[in-house]
């Protein structure tokens, strides 16, 4: 039984996995700003960025893929972890991209290290902003990185049935990613953030 007197803490990133509707939770997420903020929810949208981990050109991707992926993750760990938490929007963790790789170092989206479809993505930021700002910001970003926008699924079957809201009860959003690329790469070869893996 808890203690009325034990203090409770809020995560610093949730696990996006863990939800039963994790489209209900990024709404939530907008409504939360949009009331904090006194503006409608309509107006606003996500911006995203996938958090640095400050690792040097040389950092290893391939043998940090493989410690993630095959050892037990501790997510109580991952979601209470000491990092510093965004004052606006979430940090979000748990995904991992079908058929690309992101390079971490770089801070692009790049293609999959040889022999793996899937690759664990780090933290990333969601910014609840507003619809008529991101126009602004897209027209100073840097020449030769174009975003990617990527979908995430629930599952790897990418599909799904037509709920109350028209969408498919799969889809959850699209998150912007870099890359040096054009995207229409990427949407060639399918490449989509899962929520889990299969097995």
């Amino acid at each position: 039984m808890l203690d009325v007197n034990t203090k409770r803490t809020s995560p610093s990133a949730f696990w996006l996995s863990a939800f039963f509707f994790p489209q209900g939770f990024t709404t939530a997420i907008l409504q939360r700003h949009a009331r904090q903020h006194q503006l409608p929810v309509d107006s606003l949208t996500f911006t995203f960025q996938v958090m640095s981990e400050n690792k040097s050109q040389d950092y290893d991707d391939e043998q940090e893929e493989d410690s993630l992926l095959t050892s037990g993750t501790n997510i109580r760990e991952l979601a209470f972890k000491d990092i510093s938490v965004p004052e606006e929007g979430v940090l979000v963790f748990g995904l991992y991209l079908d058929g690309a790789h992101f390079n971490r170092a770089k801070g692009v989206l790049q293609d999959s290290l040889a022999g793996r479809r899937f690759s664990p993505m780090p933290y990333i930021h969601f910014l609840p902003t507003e619809i008529s700002s991101i126009i602004s910001q897209q027209s100073d970003k840097l020449e030769g990185l174009y975003l990617y926008q990527c979908p995430v699924y629930r599952t790897s079957a990418r599909a799904g049935t037509l709920s109350s809201t028209g969408l498919s009860t799969n889809f959850v959003t699209a998150v912007d990613l870099p890359t040096y690329q054009n995207p229409d790469l990427w949407i060639t070869r399918g490449v989509a953030l899962l929520c889990q893996l299969d097995d």
